[in-house]
């Protein structure tokens, strides 16, 4: 169970790659994540296209590690391991709450390589991130790719074609008939050429299970590259909790009212009033009528805990997304280049504008948590400044960093790092004692001051008359 995460969540079905319903896994280049709302950008659009698992590209992003967005979507990210170098590559993996469940194991390999490894009913799938352009020549290499390429094939294309044909893997956008402009996935700064270097990639014993690859036009984030959605069926594994543990977690929150406490006793004291006109008969029987009223007194009173994500950007700034999303799909349909540059202009001109409100509405967020913390700690609600402290200082409450063996290798499966953890402490708690007993010099005595004031002694003369 991941913290944050109910034991209802966390033992529930995954719904991700099922065999009845079908699944979006999709690539993006979106030039940069290192900007304020961008992650926030990404994530609608990728909750408007209902996709799963998200792979990004040339996000910018130093370091390696996985964090949570507020709307509950997971990123994993590889960039440069030094986090004082120049922005630039770096790949990261964005997934929905089922993949995040069924996510095994990912490895930070580079800033230009990441894989993920994900469980699933029958087989584990791997996810790893590439682009380049194969063109529509597909003589010899019928198993590989389709006819349907877009242009020629350049010295990188090449090397990817060999890489797929050693590895037995399909080149799904060179397989299905769609037009050009839903084949292309780069436009360059010139607008009159489009090319096909973003690709997605499926072994080829489990061709049947992909159904579909195309460009998505209309997704915006200010990129000169189109969104590349891959549409699959199959299933994970799942699992049922039967322990009879609560389905979810209670709005414990409601007891700090006076009302609400006095209303929760009450009803449990009534419900022990009732438990006491039945017959023990064990005290398995007993204790899961003791259960049940505590469930069903929760349940009346309390309520289900409901996740409250707070959302930093405004509804002007979700307005101005709008407005460029709409710009994009205009300039996707004219023809007139004329018409076409003027529209380019107003979209750029539209961009500049967002950032600028992103900037603003970052910072009121940043003074309300500030403002809200300072609340907290006069109200003595020491787990909500806490939790406001995390946040300003961007540390995840699921933030988990990779484990390296001794030969510097990066661990990121669950099982591995456990394994190292057990050889780190057997070699640090079974080292043989040492050859002599160590040399220890006695403790020094403590120093003791002497008193400046002495008393004074009584005479024992008699005094003079």
């Amino acid at each position: 169970m991941r913290t944050g995460e109910s034991l209802w969540e966390a033992s529930s079905p995954t719904s991700f790659l099922m065999t009845k319903a079908k699944t979006r896994i999709e690539t993006w280049n979106t030039r940069t994540l290192y900007e304020n709302g961008k992650s926030a950008k990404v994530a609608s659009e990728m909750r408007r296209y209902n996709i799963k698992v998200l792979g990004l590209y040339e996000t910018r992003w130093n370091g390696s590690g996985q964090t949570r967005l507020s709307s509950g979507e997971t990123i994993v990210y590889s960039g440069h391991e030094d986090v004082d170098h120049d922005h630039t590559q770096g790949v990261t993996l964005i997934l929905a709450s089922e993949a995040t469940r069924a996510m095994m194991a990912w490895e930070p390999v580079s800033a230009r390589l990441m894989s993920a490894r994900f469980n699933s009913k029958g087989r584990k799938i791997t996810i790893i991130q590439c682009y380049t352009k194969v063109g529509d020549d597909n003589t010899d290499r019928e198993l590989i790719m389709g006819r349907h390429g877009v242009g020629t094939c350049n010295e990188n294309g090449e090397l990817f074609i060999d890489c797929c044909s050693f590895n037995d893997l399909v080149i799904g956008g060179t397989i299905y008939p769609h037009r050009k402009i839903h084949k292309t996935t780069w436009t360059p700064p010139n607008g009159k050429t489009d090319n096909q270097i973003d690709h997605f990639t499926i072994d080829r014993k489990w061709r049947r299970s992909l159904l579909d690859v195309r460009a998505r036009r209309g997704a915006d984030a200010a990129s000169d590259h189109q969104l590349l959605v891959a549409t699959l069926k199959t299933k994970l594994i799942s699992s049922c909790d039967s322990s009879g543990r609560p389905h979810h977690k209670f709005n414990i929150q409601f007891l700090k009212d006076g009302k609400k406490k006095e209303e929760f006793n009450c009803e449990v004291r009534n419900s022990f009033e009732a438990l006491t006109d039945l017959v023990e008969e064990t005290i398995e029987n007993h204790w899961a009528e003791l259960q049940k009223t505590w469930k069903t007194a929760c349940t009346k009173v309390l309520g289900k805990r409901q996740r409250e994500q707070k959302e930093w950007m405004s509804k002007e700034t979700w307005e101005k997304i709008e407005r460029r999303r709409k710009l994009k799909q205009k300039i996707n349909r004219c023809q007139d280049q004329q018409v076409k540059g003027d529209l380019r202009a107003e979209y750029w001109e539209t961009n500049r504008e967002l950032k600028r409100i992103a900037r603003h509405d970052k910072r009121q967020c940043i003074q309300g948590l500030t403002e809200e913390a300072e609340a907290a700690a006069s109200q003595n609600n020491m787990k909500r400044l806490y939790e406001i402290t995390r946040a300003l200082s961007r540390k995840s409450f699921n933030l988990r960093k990779p484990v390296k063996d001794k030969q510097g290798r990066t661990i990121t499966s669950d099982v591995e790092q456990r394994a190292q953890w057990v050889e780190h402490f057997e070699e640090i708690l079974n080292r043989p004692p040492p050859p002599a007993p160590p040399d220890i010099p006695p403790a020094e005595e403590p120093y003791m001051s002497k008193p400046t004031h002495q008393p004074r002694q009584k005479s024992s003369k008699p005094s003079s008359p």
